[in-house]
C-alpha cells in the first residue's frame, strides 16, 4: 500500500509481485478447470448417481426436465449439469436421449408394437423424432433396424 501511495503507478518490485500473483491465480484456475480427475463438488456421490439413473429410467415415457433432476439431488441446474456430465460422460439431455433410444431398440426387438407406439412409450414427441434420433445414433431407421433383426 505504501509503495502505491508513494509512486502512483507502484514500484517495479510491487508490480512484478502483483503480476506474478495474478498469473499464478490464472494458471491455477485453468489447471483446475481442465483436470481429468473430478474432485469436490464437481462429482456426484455414487448414491446420487444411482438415484438419478433410476429416476431417468423410470420417467423415460414422459417429460424429464433437467431442473427437476437437479432439484432431486439438491443442486443448482448449472452445477448439476457439470457434475452429471463428469459422472455420466455426457450432458443430461444427451444421456436421456441415449436411454430413450436404448429402450426403443429393446422394444423393437422384444415387442410387436408399431414405431408410433414405441415412440410414445419411450418419450419421443412423435414417430418422426424417434426416427431422426434413431437414425443419427445407429445409422438405420427403426423399421430398418427391426427388419434387419428378423432377417438374421
Amino acid at each position: 500500500r505504501r509503495a502505491m501511495i508513494a509512486e502512483p503507478l507502484g514500484s517495479g518490485a510491487y508490480l512484478d509481485s502483483l503480476t506474478d500473483a495474478v498469473v499464478t491465480r490464472l494458471v491455477s484456475a485453468h489447471l483446475a478447470s481442465t483436470s481429468e480427475t473430478p474432485t469436490g463438488p464437481e462429482i456426484l456421490s455414487p448414491a446420487m448417481a444411482r438415484r438419478l439413473a433410476q429416476a431417468i429410467e423410470g420417467r423415460l415415457e414422459g417429460s424429464i426436465r433437467v431442473a427437476d433432476l437437479a432439484a432431486e439431488v439438491g443442486l443448482s441446474r448449472a452445477h448439476f449439469t457439470r457434475a452429471f456430465t463428469r459422472n455420466f460422460g455426457s450432458a443430461p439431455r444427451d444421456y436421456i436421449l441415449s436411454r430413450r433410444i436404448a429402450r426403443a431398440r429393446a422394444m423393437l426387438t422384444e415387442t410387436e408394437f408399431s414405431v408410433s407406439q414405441i415412440a410414445m412409450r419411450c418419450g419421443f414427441a412423435n414417430p418422426s423424432h424417434l426416427t431422426t434420433a434413431f437414425q443419427r445414433e445407429l445409422g438405420l431407421t427403426p423399421t430398418s433396424y427391426r427388419k434387419a433383426l428378423t432377417q438374421d
